[in-house]
């Protein structure tokens, strides 16, 4: 009956949703026809025209989803001000004594902004980009993609950032400035770091991993309320303040690191002396985690999804990576790091497209796809090197590994990974799951050393308990092939893959 119960309010629930998200996305709340004509009645003015029709043109299937808070025990949505709450930690009490949970609430922009919103977005950029406090080299379409757009992609565009960091972070503004000479973008970050960390108010750069968000792309209410420290909303709240003081910032991601257990995104800035859009010293994609692929969220539609992918996959149900299903991402992982093209053979693979995966949280997954040449091999383009990969073949709404797993090594040259067998045997003695600080082997714990088959699929090898910290021993086990050792005590799969060089592990 209980069961009977929630499940009962759940459908309530998720109806009440349904009927408000049933907005077709042609009944928006945007009159482009006034804005034009309230553009077209100053000449000096061309540039905002620019502006109505690149967003105009490029707003369409952009959207986000936001959180519906609802009572669990009787279904009844909630709505909540998140800026109404003073801390992380008095939102976080609300929520435990309202007994509240969230879901996903899915919307279109031009649903959810209004005439007056786009044009306080054009005005606004169009002052600090005219003004050029920074007397940065900013071309048109930099402006128009990269500081002109009222959001970065996914998060909320509700709540208007660009008014509320300018606002905050103005007196970082240089003053009298008279010389045309461009800021160095090293000083430019350096004079901004120090005015975050001296004069900064707590809620927008204070938070801390531990703390929680509802939203993979949090909004500037929730950013400001919640405090959360992950690297999404790390690379909003820089981005909003670059753009906010004129200067052109992008955020770009990578779904999965190549040898890390973990995703990452790091906001970009605009270099006015290379013309290229570069991460602050020390930031950007951890070199020791070896990212595979990496991609730039773009406001202007890029149609690499609807021209090229949906082609080759037919429906977007047959494409297994999540993130790339849209028109709003372009490559550029030549701009962070080498790379290098791989060709690989694939028997059995009537399809013109496969994926290339890497290792991560104990699977492997795809982080993007091939096409097939006139040889009937698939080309991966600019891949990151040393990193361990496998392909796969499509296989329904999902894929199937081919066993083709290979090294790609700091050189760009393939190394196929051989099967553990046949090699010189020996014990050996491992003091951790993978290279992190939180990865040592603990006392009592039960361990199992796995290896890669001519499958591409690990199979077990030995489990032993540790019976001391910092080290378990295996026995005749031999010095080829791809490894991983697993905690079977942890729920969390944080194993990375190693082989065996000089007698030492080198993990990936």
């Amino acid at each position: 009956m209980q069961i009977n119960r929630l499940l009962g309010r759940f459908l309530v629930l998720s109806a009440l949703l349904s009927a408000n998200s049933c907005i077709k996305k042609d009944q928006e709340g945007i009159d482009w026809r006034e804005l034009d004509k309230a553009y077209r009645m100053q000449p000096q003015d061309s540039i905002k025209l620019d502006a109505v029709a690149f967003l105009k043109s490029n707003i369409s299937d952009i959207s986000f989803t936001e959180p519906v808070f609802y009572n669990y025990n009787t279904g009844q949505i909630k709505k909540l001000s998140l800026d109404s709450f003073q801390n992380p930690t008095e939102l976080n009490n609300y929520i435990k004594t309202e007994r509240l949970n969230t879901l996903a609430y899915h919307r279109y922009d031009i649903t959810s902004l209004s005439t007056e919103d786009i044009r306080r977005t054009i005005d606004d950029s169009y002052k600090i980009w005219k003004d050029n406090p920074w007397k940065l080299n900013i071309p048109k379409e930099i402006y128009l993609n990269y500081l002109l757009p009222y959001k970065v992609m996914n998060e909320s565009p509700v709540g208007n950032w660009r008014s509320y960091f300018f606002n905050v972070f103005k007196f970082l503004l240089p003053i009298n400035k008279t010389s045309d000479t461009p800021m160095a973008r090293k000083d430019i970050d350096s004079y901004i770091e120090k005015g975050i960390i001296t004069l900064a108010p707590p809620n927008v750069f204070s938070g801390n991993k531990g703390d929680f968000r509802f939203s993979t792309w949090p909004s500037l209410q929730e950013m400001l309320t919640a405090r959360s420290a992950d690297c999404h909303s790390e690379s909003l709240r820089n981005a909003y303040l670059y753009r906010s003081l004129g200067i052109p910032a992008a955020v770009d991601f990578t779904p999965f690191y190549g040898g890390g257990n973990a995703g990452h995104s790091s906001a970009v800035f605009w270099d006015s002396q290379k013309q290229a859009f570069t991460p602050k010293a020390g930031q950007g994609f951890n070199p020791d985690y070896k990212a595979s692929k990496i991609f730039r969220l773009s406001f202007l539609k890029q149609k690499i999804w609807q021209d090229t992918i949906l082609n080759l996959v037919g429906s977007p149900d047959n494409f297994s990576i999540e993130e790339l299903k849209n028109n709003h991402w372009y490559d550029v992982t030549r701009e962070h790091i080498k790379t290098s093209t791989v060709t690989m053979p694939m028997p059995g693979n009537r399809l013109n497209y496969a994926y290339i995966c890497t290792y991560t949280y104990g699977n492997w997954r795809p982080v993007y796809y091939g096409t097939k040449n006139k040889e009937s091999a698939f080309s991966f383009r600019d891949l990151g090197l040393d990193v361990i990969y496998q392909t796969a073949i499509p296989e329904g709404k999902g894929f199937k590994l081919t066993g083709s797993v290979f090294l790609l090594d700091s050189a760009g040259v393939i190394k196929m990974i051989k099967k553990a067998n046949g090699a010189p045997a020996r014990s050996i003695a491992l003091s951790k799951i993978n290279y992190g600080s939180e990865a040592w082997i603990q006392k009592n714990k039960s361990y199992t050393l796995r290896a890669i088959d001519e499958k591409g699929a690990w199979r077990d090898i030995q489990t032993r308990t540790a019976v001391k910290d910092s080290v378990i021993n295996f026995s005749n086990i031999s010095l080829e092939g791809l490894y991983l050792l697993k905690c079977n005590d942890k729920s969390k799969r944080l194993e990375r893959p190693f082989i065996w060089v000089n007698n030492t592990v080198r993990w990936y």
